[in-house]
């Protein structure tokens, strides 16, 4: 890449990759109040003119001098060889956009477009100003990893009473019984912790899964509110969505208290619901802990967005055919879009997807 600048005898001419960016600055300069004041002072320097400058451009003044009719500014010694920029929104916008966008810059980065463009540019809070509009370039955000690969915590709902929630899991690669069964299926109570095992083949599927909860569960304590299940290889779960581990809710279920207690039945129930409130408040404490320490080793990623909101989606989780023909290669862009968010429905989000992908919209 040339130089910022090309030398004839002792001056300095700036000579920026984009020389039509100069012409610009000079017809924005003659709008600029303080780009005019220090042009008229140049032009006819002397002291009385140097007091009509403001306060802030009198005390730098030294730093502007004037070449070709703009404006240089150097901070550190007399060889200024960088254009002054007015603060005129549309121009700050069209520099950085040549450094990042333009066909030959190939959108180097936030540093890299910062030691390029202030070589031969400078305007106050430059870097600042460069930093969010490579943050908001829409090529780099297709490409680039994002810095919180993972969402903040989204927690369990606590129970609020025994069964009324349960943990379902199988666990595979243990010594075979006597029926040469090498796996067993966890049924856990979220609120009590009681925890029912059944051993099973390392062949099951999900019909003698279900027919086990029917015998160890739903006989006994009835048809819990929600199931919450992983993903569990040769088993297809029901309500299990690898990007949404809390399963929704199975079935509702309506629970009839019987109010003719006598005063002694009356005061043992409500010494039972002193027991689960104090349950439910540890419960409670812990998932807050558990949230906050999860939270605050490299969960950064707590977004939000609104209903028409334009929002790129990670390709991390879907079929590379929907993404793009590179197909496993590292090529291939790690968010699509944009889509328009359609509804919000807690943190999942429905998208406007076309058809043609195959998605389900929310996510």
């Amino acid at each position: 890449m040339a130089n910022a600048l090309k030398w004839h005898g002792s001056e300095a001419v700036p000579w920026p990759r984009h020389p039509s960016l100069l012409d610009d600055v000079r017809s924005v300069c003659a709008n600029d109040a303080d780009a005019k004041h220090l042009l008229n002072y140049f032009a006819a320097p002397s002291d009385k003119s140097r007091q009509k400058l403001a306060k802030h451009l009198r005390a730098r003044v030294h730093q502007y001098p004037v070449h070709n009719g703009l404006l240089l500014y150097s901070a550190v010694d007399e060889n200024a060889d960088r254009v002054v920029v007015p603060d005129d929104h549309e121009l700050k916008l069209r520099i950085p956009y040549e450094y990042q966008d333009g066909l030959t810059s190939g959108h180097p980065g936030r540093e890299k477009t910062y030691f390029l463009l202030t070589r031969d540019f400078y305007w106050s809070h430059q870097y600042k100003w460069v930093r969010k509009y490579v943050r908001a370039c829409e090529v780099g955000q297709r490409v680039k990893p994002t810095p919180f690969s993972q969402a903040s915590l989204q927690s369990l709902p606590t129970p609020l009473e025994c069964w009324q929630s349960i943990s379902m899991d199988l666990v595979f690669g243990l010594p075979p019984d006597s029926k040469r069964r090498t796996g067993i299926v966890v049924f856990v109570d979220r609120f009590s912790k009681m925890v029912l095992l059944a051993a099973v083949p390392a062949e099951v599927t999900a019909k003698p899964t279900a027919l086990l909860f029917v015998d160890m569960v739903f006989r006994h304590h009835g048809m819990p509110i929600d199931i919450e299940t992983l993903s569990t290889p040769g088993v297809d779960t029901l309500n299990h969505n690898e990007q949404h581990p809390q399963a929704g809710p199975v079935v509702n279920k309506d629970a009839e208290l019987n109010t003719k207690f006598s005063p002694k039945a009356m005061d043992f129930v409500q010494r039972q619901q002193a027991v689960i409130r104090f349950v439910q408040d540890a419960i409670a404490a812990s998932v807050d802990r558990q949230k906050l320490n999860a939270d605050n080793n490299g969960r950064g990623n707590a977004n939000e967005f609104k209903v028409v909101s334009l929002v790129l989606l990670a390709t991390q989780n879907l079929a590379k055919h929907t993404v793009s023909d590179f197909g496993e290669s590292l090529l291939a862009p790690r968010f699509i879009g944009p889509f328009i968010v359609l509804a919000k429905h807690g943190n999942a989000y429905t998208l406007d997807i076309p058809s043609s992908m195959r998605l389900h919209p929310t996510f």
